[in-house]
């Protein structure tokens, strides 16, 4: 993931590096849960884009074809501590009065959700680095890239592999956290498994905080 981070945010910047920048950086915002539900997936994220700064500077930095030299990168970035309101607030701020030059996207879908809402609204290209829902991405905005394979194509490959190193596997079972971004997933996977000649023999959910699956089994 982080290697694919790198080369889609030097890709996209390749792609806009005509753009002039009045400072002596570039800006990059975005939020990350420090805090709350998403906090050890956020901080992987975080780490993921760190990286990827410390190596890009390494280097020199960016080169921006309009100002002829190589800029470096600089983060700028808050705790949204999980929640929507916080990510809509916090990156107007980030647009508003960080004045970033790229936003990147929050870790979800749920709150990558609001983010593109705000990106898209102030015309602010946002790269989408933690999310993978195919309804975001559904919605006309012009702005924001994404990096992840959509959520409906989360299992096609999976399923592939079986029908094709298991010819006589017939029957799939679908067990799924009880989650909107998890049905998504799987309601995906079920059409795509019928469609392909598997009988779904089970289709069904569990609470997430469910530790016993023997009933399932």
């Amino acid at each position: 993931m982080k290697r694919l981070l790198v080369f889609l945010i030097v890709a996209l910047f390749g792609i806009f590096s005509t753009q002039s920048f009045a400072k002596d950086q570039i800006l990059i915002g975005f939020t990350t849960s420090l805090t709350g539900k998403l906090n050890a997936e956020s901080k992987a994220q975080l780490q993921g884009i760190q990286l990827w700064v410390n190596n890009v500077n390494k280097n020199g930095g960016i080169y921006v074809k309009s100002m002829g030299k190589k800029l470096p990168v600089a983060l700028k970035y808050y705790d949204d501590e999980s929640n929507k309101e916080r990510v809509q607030q916090l990156y107007v701020r980030l647009i508003n009065n960080d004045h970033v030059d790229f936003l990147i996207s929050p870790y979800s879908s749920d709150l990558t959700a609001t983010a593109a809402i705000i990106a898209q609204q102030y015309g602010k290209i946002m790269i989408s680095t933690g999310a993978a829902a195919d309804d975001i991405f559904a919605k006309g905005f012009s702005v924001v890239y994404q990096m992840y394979t959509p959520a409906s194509r989360y299992l096609t490959g999976a399923l592939d592999m079986l029908k094709k190193y298991d010819p006589k596997a017939k029957k799939v079972a679908i067990i799924y956290e009880q989650s909107e971004f998890a049905k998504a997933v799987c309601d995906a996977a079920k059409d795509y498994a019928q469609k392909h000649g598997f009988n779904v023999v089970m289709f069904e959910a569990y609470t997430p905080n469910t530790t016993d699956f023997s009933a399932f089994l």
